[in-house]
């Protein structure tokens, strides 16, 4: 669109209102100065851009003493790294030396005392186990017949149900329910002897082997 050209919503031809002819010249005439001041200041910033000297700005020194420094810090890593071995070696073939030495000096003597100790301890492995065997033998049911049991033999609480349990009367039994139920330990107390009277007759009358019968002997 020209500068010099107005413009309005509606030509004379269509009714055109002298009224609001003030305000669309102001109008035309703000939009003319607004795109005369804007081409003036793009041009004044491109003949300045043109006119003015490029800076001496290079992107690739910088880059350049980075990667001097980094050879630099790897360097003295470097050195600092060969140094620590070096000193981590001779600390190591010192020790060795020191250690070779005093192994010549006392050898015969840590022989003996290792041989000592190893006898030391094979005595002690065997006197465990023999107490060990001891006690596994003292923990074997005994009976009246002999010391060792058949399995058949053996009811579920490994005696048999015919023995009367002498560790603990009915009379303490009895008490025992009275002081862990109060008032209803007594009939609480006859339940479980009828219940187990039931149970031992069963077993009695059945009885059931505990595993398939073996040939071992307990």
């Amino acid at each position: 669109m020209d500068d010099s050209a107005n413009w309005h919503p509606m030509s004379l031809c269509d009714g055109y209102n002298e009224v609001w002819k003030q305000y669309w010249d102001n109008f035309n005439a703000m939009k003319a100065w607004f795109r005369h001041h804007y081409a003036y200041t793009n041009w004044t910033t491109a003949s300045a851009m043109s006119t003015q000297p490029q800076p001496d700005w290079r992107p690739g020194r910088y880059h350049r003493r980075k990667r001097r420094q980094r050879r630099r810090k790897r360097a003295q890593w470097k050195l600092s790294r060969k140094a620590r071995s070096k000193r981590k070696r001779c600390t190591n073939r010192a020790g060795q030396i020191a250690q070779s030495r005093d192994d010549t000096e006392v050898d015969n003597e840590f022989l003996s005392f290792m041989m000592v100790t190893k006898l030391h301890r094979q005595e002690r492995d065997a006197m465990k186990m023999k107490t060990n065997r001891e006690d596994v033998k003292q923990s074997w049911l005994t009976c009246t017949d002999g010391e060792y049991i058949d399995v058949e033999k053996v009811s579920i609480y490994y005696r048999p149900s015919r023995v009367e349990d002498l560790q603990a009367p009915k009379a303490d039994r009895r008490s025992i329910a009275r002081m862990m139920y109060g008032a209803a330990g007594d009939k609480i107390y006859d339940m479980e002897e009828a219940m187990q009277a039931r149970f031992d007759a069963e077993i009695d009358s059945y009885g059931p082997p505990l595993w398939p019968a073996t040939p071992l002997r307990l």
